[in-house]
């Protein structure tokens, strides 16, 4: 009876009148015909996950099945995150922040071997699972929405072009990307700005992709990917032009991000251009336990303030700066969207693999994101950070040359 009153209590103030929950027992709380967001708590033991660990433990009891969402909203799930955000509990359990400080040492990135291992862990599933969710361009950050009505590939492609005007590209200039995406952005920057790109990737099948996409453009003079750490970077003094990384930086992990600035600094040229686009936050916390356990192991999404201050301490000062939270918003949306249009097709790549479990997980990571973007009480953002090495007058004035031609 404790239990099922202290769940009951936590659901009237999401939404009374909008959740309706159904105990193990067959007990109902809440309107379950007319509900927005209905719960079913198949398994007693979810009632005590969620007791204990809160929010984190009633999702993993989603992922497991122990407990299943539905209701009459158009996206009950979606619909149940923004409850919680209009709505929060309190996050302030003690045992969450054990785990989440265990958790984070356990999986810190300040080894080579670890980093390798993290990255794996999201990026080297089969590279047609993302395409079937991402488009043809495998864009993993934001797309570009000028009128607001682009399709995915349209605004991913839109991404990337500003991305190299930002950069100030021209032909013949030598840049160094960090990550490689499934490789369109350094295909693009290759074919359309006539640069030379080097990539530093990690993941076996995302470079898989890039190579043939290098070879498909018949750009194999061009651009190169080597499978190299950025640490990697700090052996080649001055080297290179341009830097770009794109939706990288919040694997570098909590300890690391001041050895990436390092590195960037190290190896571009004075008078040189970054691009770091990053999500990235207004003040400093832990990433969320859900998505460091279940999606990005190693992960840690920083704050602008602890961004500016490496930049500068290493000679990397800022010129241009972009919030693009709503693109993102929408992208995430996009993915969601296309990602339960194709399931069963992903399915079928290895249902070993891509079972009910990581359905419900990937559902919540994306819906969770999209909202977490576009929600007014969230601190989430995603930037472009444009730099240059030293404070010379490198980067125009008059910023229309950002615009397309």
């Amino acid at each position: 009876m404790l239990l099922k009153a202290v769940i009951g209590r936590a659901i009237d103030r999401l939404g009374k009148g909008v959740l309706a929950v159904k105990f193990p027992d067959g007990t109902l709380r809440g309107d379950w015909a007319k509900a927005e967001v209905t719960i079913e708590i198949v398994k007693r033991r979810a009632l005590w996950r969620t007791i204990f660990f809160g929010y984190v433990g009633f999702m993993e009891s989603y992922f497991n099945g122990a407990i299943n969402i539905g209701g009459k909203a158009p996206d009950p799930l979606s619909r149940l995150i923004n409850l919680t955000y209009e709505n929060p509990l309190s996050n302030k359990n003690p045992i969450l922040k054990v785990m989440q400080w265990v958790y984070e040492w356990r999986k810190d990135n300040s080894s080579f071997r670890r980093a390798r291992k993290n990255a794996e862990a999201h990026y080297n599933l089969p590279a047609e699972f993302f395409r079937l969710f991402l488009g043809e361009t495998y864009g993993y950050t934001e797309g570009y929405f000028a009128r607001g009505d682009e399709s995915q590939d349209e605004a991913q492609r839109a991404k990337f072009d500003l991305i190299c005007r930002k950069l100030l590209l021209e032909p013949g200039m030598k840049v160094n990307e960090v990550g490689s995406g499934w490789g369109y952005g350094a295909v693009h920057a290759a074919k359309h700005y006539g640069v030379e790109v080097v990539n530093y990737g990690l993941v076996d099948e995302q470079n898989r992709i890039m190579r043939e996409m290098i070879a498909k453009e018949g750009l194999g003079e061009r651009v190169a990917v080597v499978k190299k750490d950025y640490r990697e970077l700090e052996n080649e003094k001055e080297v290179y032009d341009r830097h770009v990384s794109i939706g990288v930086m919040e694997h570098a992990g909590f300890r690391c991000h001041e050895s990436w600035i390092r590195a960037i600094a190290s190896a571009l040229k004075p008078g040189g251009v970054g691009v770091i686009s990053t999500m990235a936050r207004g003040k400093r916390q832990f990433t969320e336990y859900l998505i460091t356990k279940h999606i990005f192991p190693g992960g840690y999404i920083p704050s602008i303030p602890e961004l500016t201050k490496l930049l500068f301490k290493y000679d990397l000062h800022i010129v241009h700066e972009e919030d693009l939270r709503w693109h993102y918003g929408k992208t995430c949306a996009l993915w969601l969207e296309d990602f339960r249009k194709n399931w069963e097709k992903i399915a079928a790549l290895d249902r070993k693999r891509f079972t009910e479990r990581f359905r419900r997980t990937w559902e919540m990571y994306l819906a969770g994101s999209a909202a977490t973007f576009f929600h007014p009480k969230q601190n989430l953002s995603v930037y472009h950070l444009v730099f240059t090495k030293g404070r010379s007058a490198v980067y125009p004035r008059d910023r229309r040359v950002l615009s397309p031609a």
